[in-house]
């Protein structure tokens, strides 16, 4: 039967391309498919067996569907079909099955894209735009094929670009979450603390004044970006839900990493949120790093360690 609306889409299921491209579209065998008098939404369909001669690039990669751009000879260019995507406000996921069929993998919304050098499918050396699409479901792309940018043979290099970073929103679904290697449970109740801590932390300075936001920063020739837990005007912040050697550890390389792209690093200094007082030796450690301290007392006061910088003034 026949689609009726294109909302009765479901992901898994297979449909004939000239239901779907032609109907709610527009170009049956391309691998962007949009209609004229409909841009802001897109199809895009992948061919995960056939397209890798054709010199495109497909798969998901720290959950981000990444989508080479549409032309199989010389450099890719962003116009055309390869614009359109990335203003479009519903993405549609299809992998191509068959001459005629197409199976939906889910809807997505566009995050933004970056160049490889790859080759055509006359193989010869050419740019390549890859875009990165969020899928709005992650586990309705659970069998799409996992791919490595970096480890992947069709790709042989990335093209220089300056790194961006933005200042973006706190979202109640932390992004950048990272495990520390204990057990599942442990794990998950560390990363519950963290991200109430972490939001206790916000509305405490919403309250003093603050306006708290997060770095979004695409390092240069990265697929994925990276996060930082906190960010004001004054600085740069890490959460951990305990206080361990090796969490705090990690903080404070993440802390380096993040402060790497900070342009307003001269500013901002580095700041480690805990949820409790940690031992003399570790807070003597960040002291040493010139890294401020904040806790939280048993009373359920933030605190700012003594010993921590006083010219970094909090709030």
């Amino acid at each position: 039967m026949a689609l009726q609306r294109l909302a009765d889409l479901s992901a898994g299921k297979t449909y004939t391309r000239s239901d779907v491209l032609r109907k709610y579209f527009g170009e049956l065998q391309t691998g962007i498919s949009y209609s004229k008098q409909s841009k802001d939404r897109v199809a895009v369909i992948s061919n995960f067996k056939q397209d890798k001669s054709r010199g495109y690039f497909y798969g998901i990669a720290d959950d981000i569907f990444l989508f080479c751009g549409q032309g199989q000879e010389g450099d890719q260019v962003m116009a055309g079909a390869n614009e359109v995507l990335t203003k479009a406000q519903y993405v549609f996921l299809f992998e191509a099955i068959g001459a005629n069929q197409i199976r939906f993998l889910g809807r997505a919304t566009y995050r933004d894209h970056f160049v490889v050098v790859n080759k055509d499918k006359n193989g010869k050396e050419r740019k390549a735009i890859v875009h990165r699409l969020l899928p709005s479901n992650q586990s309705e792309v659970l069998d799409v094929p996992k791919v490595d940018p970096v480890k992947c043979n069709s790709i042989k290099s990335y093209v220089e670009e300056v790194e961006r970073v933005e200042e973006i929103a706190i979202q109640k679904l932390r992004q950048n979450t990272t495990r520390i290697h204990k057990s599942n449970h442990t794990s998950t109740t560390i990363e519950q603390r963290e991200a109430q801590l972490e939001d206790e932390f916000c509305k405490f300075l919403k309250k003093n004044g603050h306006k708290v936001m997060r770095l979004k920063i695409t390092p240069k020739g990265c697929a994925a970006p990276i996060y930082s837990d906190l960010a004001t005007t004054m600085f740069l912040g890490e959460a951990k839900g305990d206080t361990s050697r090796e969490s705090i550890r990690m903080a404070i390389g993440q802390l380096a990493d993040y402060g790497r792209f900070d342009p307003n690093k001269p500013k901002r200094h580095r700041l480690i949120l805990l949820p409790e007082e940690p031992s003399r030796d570790l807070t003597d450690l960040l002291h040493q790093q010139d890294i401020s301290l904040v806790f939280r007392t048993k009373s359920g006061k933030f605190t700012k360690s003594a010993g921590s910088n006083a010219r970094n003034k909090l709030w």
